[in-house]
């Protein structure tokens, strides 16, 4: 058995190893890099396997450190070939897009404003955080394209950005929209509020630990927010009666008006006739 495995091993280092260097660079794409490590993981599996029954067999050792080499290197290959993609899609991200920033080790959702050039000549990405309204700049390998939540539906329990608040709050999704929208229920809402995808993010998803400035606002909400919400609703409604009172106010003056234009001409005439 195991002199079977190590001629399959030797065989595949032979074959495999000598056409991944004769091959150019360039023809080496993600997916291949990708198959060619899950060749690699199969062979680890079976030195390990082997080294149970004999874990003092040198040729065993030694094809399995040579596959734990190639394995390192296809690694580093898949990781830069990934970079690469990433960077070429982030040559796209233009002021106005939707993307996605690193900061403090959380990705958050970002509005990018401009596009900046530090001393050394690097692009730096003047960016606006969805739900927290913070602004940062961030390099490219902190930059990564925005894309949808994924398998979400009606009645999912998610987080949304409050069009009141301006911050994440818990929601019900009730519709999904084709047009890149959802609408949701806040909690503790009574009527359902139409947001943008880009302003959702499942409850499954990372949230940070800590807050990326100081000044940020936290991803749960707290009784300052309900507070700031229940005031704001008041101010609306305030806002509501006034102009309501307004209307009225200016019906009653332009009746008041009409009713004196008409009891001056009555005088008139009546001054006229006699």
């Amino acid at each position: 058995m195991s002199s079977g495995f190590t001629e399959a091993a030797s065989g595949f280092t032979e074959e495999v190893a000598p056409q991944e260097e004769e091959q150019p660079e360039q023809q080496e794409t993600l997916e291949t890099l990708v198959r060619t490590m899950e060749l690699y993981e199969e062979h680890l599996q079976q030195a390990e396997a082997l080294l149970e029954t004999d874990p003092t067999s040198e040729e065993v050792l030694k094809i399995k450190q040579e596959v734990v080499d190639a394995m390192e290197i296809t690694q580093n290959k898949i990781t830069e070939k990934r970079k690469q993609a990433t960077l070429a899609r982030i040559d796209s991200l233009v002021a106005g897009a939707v993307a996605e920033a690193l900061l403090d080790g959380v990705w958050y959702t970002v509005y990018i404003q401009q596009v900046l050039q530090n001393e050394q000549g690097h692009r730096l990405w003047k960016v606006l955080s969805v739900g927290y309204s913070i602004q940062f700049d961030v390099p490219a390998d902190r930059l990564r394209p925005w894309e949808p939540p994924l398998n979400i539906k009606q009645g999912d329990k998610i987080e949304a950005v409050h069009p009141l608040t301006k911050q994440f709050n818990d929601a019900t999704i009730d519709t999904i929209t084709d047009q890149g929208t959802v609408w949701v229920l806040f909690k503790g809402d009574k009527n359902i509020e139409e947001v943008q995808l880009t302003h959702v993010r499942t409850q499954k998803a990372t949230l940070p630990v800590k807050r990326p400035r100081k000044d940020m606002a936290s991803t749960e909400p707290t009784e300052l927010d309900e507070q700031a919400l229940a005031k704001e609703k008041k101010r609306r409604k305030r806002q509501k009666w006034q102009e309501r009172q307004k209307v009225l106010n200016e019906e009653q003056e332009t009746s008041r008006t009409g009713w004196s234009s008409f009891v001056q001409n009555q005088k008139v005439c009546f001054i006229v006739s006699r």
